[in-house]
C-alpha cells in the first residue's frame, strides 16, 4: 500500500485539482440490441475515502496535511487504510 500527503495525492491523481466520472446505462435496445447511453461528465472537486465515503479534507483539525492510501484502486482514509491492511473489509 502506498502513502501519499493530501498534496502528493492531488498532484499524483488530480493535476488539475478536477475529479471525474463519466456515467453511462446500459441496456436492450429494439431487436436485443445491447445500447449504451453516455451522461455528460461529472466534475468534482472533494477528495472522499473509497470505503467509507468520508470527506478528506486538505487539511485536518490540527491544521496538518492528511495521509491517503493506495491500495490497486482504491484511496483510503488512514482509518479504513488500517482496516484494509489487517485484512478487514
Amino acid at each position: 500500500m502506498k502513502k501519499y500527503t493530501f498534496s502528493e495525492w492531488m498532484e499524483e491523481f488530480r493535476p488539475d485539482g478536477i475529479g471525474r466520472i463519466q456515467v453511462s446505462t446500459l441496456g436492450i435496445g429494439p431487436g436485443g440490441v445491447r445500447t449504451e447511453n453516455k451522461q455528460p461528465e461529472i466534475q468534482f472537486t472533494e477528495v472522499i475515502c473509497d470505503l467509507c465515503n468520508d470527506l478528506i479534507e486538505p487539511r485536518n483539525e490540527k491544521g496538518e496535511e492528511p495521509v491517503i492510501f493506495v491500495e490497486s484502486s482504491y484511496s483510503m482514509c488512514e482509518k479504513c487504510a488500517s482496516t484494509f491492511d489487517k485484512g478487514g473489509k
